[in-house]
C-alpha cells in the first residue's frame, strides 16, 4: 500500500465527526392512527439544520450532529407540535415518539352569488328595433336569409 497514511486519517476523520440517530413515530393522539408524511423539522439557533417526512408507518429518522435542538412536527388538519432543548448525543440513537393533539376546527367558507339579469336584447335608439311577428309575416320572402336583410342594423354573413 502507497498511502497508509492517506487511509488512516479517512477512517479516523468519520470518526471523529460521528453523528446521532434521532427517530420516533408520529400519531393522533386520540385514535393513536399513524400519520403519514408529517414533516419533523430538527432547528439549531433559528436555523433548519435538517427534516424528514413519516413513512406510512408513521415512522421518522434523522441524522444529527451532536448538539441542542429546536424540534417541529406539523401535520395538515392538526395544530403542530414543538418541543425545545432536545439533546442529541454523539453516536447515540435517541427516541422521540409524538402524539399530535385534535383536529382543528373546520373552516367553513362561504359564499354568495349575486345574478344579474340582463335582457338579451336591449332595445335603445341607436341600436335596431324590435321585428314584431306581423311584421314578419308580410314580408315576400321565401328563406329566413332573405328576410333579415329586409331589416336595418341586420347584417348577414355569407
Amino acid at each position: 500500500m502507497k498511502y497508509p497514511c492517506l487511509l488512516f486519517l479517512l477512517l479516523t476523520s468519520s470518526l471523529v465527526h460521528a453523528q446521532a440517530t434521532l427517530y420516533g413515530k408520529v400519531t393522533d393522539e386520540e385514535t393513536e392512527e399513524e400519520l403519514i408524511g408529517a414533516n419533523v423539522i430538527a432547528y439549531q439557533n433559528g436555523v433548519i439544520v435538517s427534516g424528514t417526512s413519516t413513512d406510512f408507518d408513521g415512522n421518522y429518522q434523522l441524522e444529527l450532529d451532536p448538539g441542542i435542538y429546536h424540534l417541529e412536527v406539523r401535520y395538515v388538519g392538526y395544530p403542530s407540535s414543538t418541543v425545545d432543548g432536545v439533546l442529541v448525543k454523539e453516536g447515540q440513537r435517541q427516541q422521540w415518539d409524538v402524539g399530535l393533539g385534535r383536529v382543528m376546527e373546520p373552516i367553513i367558507i362561504s359564499y354568495y352569488m349575486v345574478i344579474h339579469k340582463v335582457p338579451l336584447l336591449q332595445v335603445d335608439a341607436a341600436g335596431p328595433t324590435p321585428i314584431s311577428d306581423q311584421k314578419i309575416e308580410r314580408q315576400p320572402v321565401k328563406e329566413v336569409r332573405e328576410l333579415m336583410v329586409n331589416f336595418p342594423g341586420v347584417s348577414v354573413g355569407r
